[in-house]
């Protein structure tokens, strides 16, 4: 292709090609015939070549003209896809993705994950907390494009893609008399002890719940709406809590039990495709990344 290749020529050529006649090829360009004319006589003489013809049914390609139509298809399709992707880079440096995420993972690691999405720097990222059973309910309704969630199953109705894995931890504060205790706990010995949870749709509260199951019924368990309330009461009182190891700060300590319970961080969003180019875009980043662990206890 020459540097002045005028692919609005190129464009009428192949619809002469389709009509079989450059009179109406001129009509659907709004152009007249003359005009017409001349633009394909240009393009002859840019790419050196003859490619039209007159015959008895109308105007056909010559032999060079029918070897070059299928490059020429191919050309304006890539000045298609050109003109699409510099249409969504234009929406797109102007939007925003939208994400909701349970507690303890902004700024970090979540800030982590962003820094290394190469995308455009103008787009910007707003971000809602909330237990998961809240974010799975905002990305249903269209709320936010991407939700990250904890908790032993995946949300209904939604897609999603395990990227990291995390502890719950059991933790204790300074009243405890375990606080400091350097040997491991028996879910048994844990279990007559007074307990603090989060509610059923918080990921943790559910995780314990899948785990634990039936165990819990003769159990002094009280229950709690977020994590940050877990944190509160095992700090200021006797009570043992259930809490995301990535959330574990002092004076909170955690219990060496003989089980582990893990939880998955889910990336979940709606329909196939998230809507929006740069949440599609975060998606696959996420989801085809290295495998993370936030577990640094």
């Amino acid at each position: 292709m020459t540097p002045s290749l005028d692919l609005a020529s190129v464009a009428l050529f192949l619809t002469v090609l389709e009509l079989g006649s450059v009179s109406k090829a001129a009509r659907r360009h709004d152009l007249s015939q003359p005009s017409a004319t001349a633009r394909l006589a240009r393009l002859e003489s840019e790419l050196g070549v003859a490619l039209l013809e007159r015959a008895p049914t109308g105007t056909v390609p010559t032999p060079a003209g029918q070897s070059l139509a299928r490059d020429a298809r191919r050309l304006l399709d890539a000045a298609d896809d050109v003109v699409e992707t510099s249409r969504q880079l234009r929406t797109d440096a102007a939007a925003s993705v939208r994400i909701g995420s349970v507690a303890g993972l902004a700024p970090e690691p979540l800030g982590g994950w962003i820094r290394s999405w190469e995308w455009p720097r103008s787009v910007t990222v707003d971000l809602v907390v909330d237990h998961a059973a809240g974010i799975a309910d905002a990305v249903r309704r269209g709320e936010v494009d991407l939700g990250l969630v904890d908790g032993p199953a995946e949300p209904i109705g939604l897609r999603s893609a395990s990227i990291a894995t995390d502890r719950v931890v059991a933790v204790v504060g300074p009243r405890h008399r375990w606080h400091g205790l350097a040997r491991p706990v028996g879910v048994a010995h844990l279990l007559a002890e007074r307990l603090v949870v989060t509610e059923r749709g918080v990921g943790t509260g559910d995780v314990v719940d899948h785990v634990l199951g039936s165990r819990l019924d003769d159990t002094d368990v009280r229950t709690v709406r977020g994590i940050d309330d877990v944190l509160l009461a095992a700090s200021t009182s006797d009570e043992i809590g259930f809490a995301p190891a990535r959330c574990l700060v002092e004076p909170l300590e955690a219990l060496d039990l003989d089980v582990t319970l893990w939880q998955p961080i889910r990336l979940v969003w709606r329909g196939r495709r998230p809507e929006r180019n740069a949440a599609r875009a975060l998606v696959d980043h996420l989801r085809f990344g290295p495998s993370r662990s936030l577990d640094r206890t």
